[in-house]
């Protein structure tokens, strides 16, 4: 790893003095936009998200989840 960044700062040592670049950005093709149809989805799946990490709510899953079992599975 060492070496790696080694020879990175060489070759960018080696290049700085190479003259400025111009790079024409506008020219790159077809300008990407950002969408914005998923932010409601988004922001169910952080409520989600929050809920699933709150240990209040996890701990009454839990309990759901064994009364379920018990109730499915418990006379067998």
């Amino acid at each position: 790893m060492k070496a790696c960044i080694i020879m990175h700062n060489m070759i960018v040592d080696d290049e700085r003095d190479s003259g400025p670049r111009d790079y024409n950005y506008d020219s790159m093709g077809v300008k990407v936009v950002p969408s914005r149809s998923h932010a409601e989805q988004l922001s169910v799946f952080i409520q989600m998200n929050q809920r699933i990490t709150n240990r209040a709510f996890h701990s009454l899953l839990q309990d759901d989840l064994v009364e379920h079992i018990w109730q499915k599975f418990g006379d067998e």
